[in-house]
């Protein structure tokens, strides 16, 4: 069923995509000018989205609930961030807000392959298509330096 979030606050703004959270209590909603946090069933209609992320053409959203991993595509990049940057009173420049830039790509989707987590992106030109498929590790949830996601290529001509 469908129900109004809230009227009018998107109006001049374009909602590109949206995945659901917190077990499907909230929403994250990817904008042409960053990234918003909403109730789902907000307690009144004065409720408003709250932006958390500042970036571009967020074209698609991935959350990884398990590995509290959010990953972004935001004008044909790829970023992770922790889930924690989707706090709402941290405001937009907190210090988990800082995300990680993965790679270039058209195309992103998460999923699950033989019990393991994996993403994968997608390049294409005219000529080509490439695969890049990663696979979260320990070190993007505890907090670690390294990239948190393990990288593999499929290359793909036609």
């Amino acid at each position: 069923t469908m129900s109004k979030l809230n009227e009018g606050f998107f109006s001049s703004v374009r909602i590109n995509c949206c995945r659901p959270i917190d077990g499907g209590r909230k929403l994250v909603i990817g904008t042409d000018y960053g990234v918003y946090v909403c109730d789902r069933r907000p307690n009144d209609s004065s409720q408003k989205p709250k932006k958390v992320l500042e970036a571009r053409l967020v074209t698609q959203i991935e959350v990884l609930e398990q590995r509290q991993i959010l990953i972004i595509l935001s004008d044909k990049d790829v970023y992770s961030y922790s889930l924690d940057a989707l706090d709402t009173d941290e405001g937009i420049a907190g210090p988990s807000k800082k995300g990680r830039k993965i790679c270039h790509a058209n195309y992103i989707n998460a999923g699950m392959c033989n019990g393991q987590t994996l993403v994968c992106c997608v390049k294409s030109s005219s000529l080509s298509s490439t695969v890049k498929v990663y696979q979260p590790m320990d070190s993007m949830t505890k907090g670690k330096k390294k990239s948190g996601l393990a990288k593999a290529s499929v290359n793909f001509v036609s």
